[in-house]
């Protein structure tokens, strides 16, 4: 099972990582980011207010806190109206190559840009598993879960 897309709160897994989509100030105030930080606990928004801001070319690294992983991936999400699809492309690339260079075994990856207004949600599906197909070809060792 190189990968699977499922449909399960993302801060419920038990995973090595996960990857929470954030902004650059890293305050997580809405989605899938306020969801992981509610159970993470207080302290990951603590830490990650001390450690922003995040540029958009960055991955922060952090303890997994209270959820059932070791590591968080924070990343910025492009915005798809001003940067594309590529963009949305190239960071869940961006996020698997830290995975692999962090040896990470498991990963969850949340569905980019579903959230944002008029980004079609099967459209952001298929961008994340034509990626993580495509990167599965040079990395079969990674074993990658697409939260819906």
């Amino acid at each position: 099972m190189p990968y699977e897309i499922i449909d399960v709160p993302i801060e419920s897994l038990n995973v090595e990582a996960v990857v929470n989509p954030t902004n650059v100030v890293m305050q997580f105030t809405d989605g899938v980011s306020a969801r992981i930080a509610e159970h993470a606990g207080p302290a990951l928004q603590q830490d990650c207010t001390k450690l922003a801001p995040l540029h958009a070319d960055e991955i922060l690294v952090t303890q997994g806190y209270r959820l059932h992983v070791k590591w968080i991936f924070h990343v910025v999400t492009p915005e798809w109206i001003e940067h594309g699809e590529e963009a949305i492309s190239l960071c869940y690339a961006r996020v698997l190559q830290d995975a692999v260079t962090q040896r990470i075994q498991s990963i969850a990856v949340p569905v980019f840009c579903s959230e944002q207004a008029g980004f079609p949600a099967e459209r952001s599906v298929q961008l994340a598993e034509e990626v993580v197909q495509h990167f599965l070809k040079s990395h079969p060792q990674l074993i990658i879960f697409i939260v819906k």
